[in-house]
C-alpha cells in the first residue's frame, strides 16, 4: 500500500520519507493543494514493476496470435 504526503511534508523531511521508503518497499504519493500529483518509488521496485508489465504485455500478445483470424477479427 503507497503512503501518502504533500510536497511541503516531504521537503521537510526527505531523509525520513527516503527510509521510509528503502525500508517498507512501498511507494510514495506526493500531494499538491490535497490532490495526488506524482509517485515516487525506489529504483528497485520502479524496475520490478517494468519487468512485470513487459511480462503481462508478452502474455498477451501470445494469446492474442492463439486466436483464429476470424477471432481476432470479432474482437476488432
Amino acid at each position: 500500500m503507497a503512503n501518502i504526503c504533500s510536497l511541503t511534508e516531504f521537503r521537510q523531511n526527505t531523509k525520513g520519507f527516503v527510509d521510509q521508503m528503502k525500508t517498507s518497499r512501498s511507494p510514495l504519493v506526493l500531494t499538491i493543494n490535497g490532490r495526488a500529483e506524482m509517485v515516487m518509488m525506489g529504483s528497485d521496485e520502479f524496475q520490478d514493476l517494468l519487468d512485470r508489465l513487459k511480462a503481462a504485455e508478452d502474455r498477451i500478445q501470445a494469446l492474442e496470435q492463439q486466436q483464429t483470424p476470424k477471432q481476432a477479427k470479432a474482437k476488432s
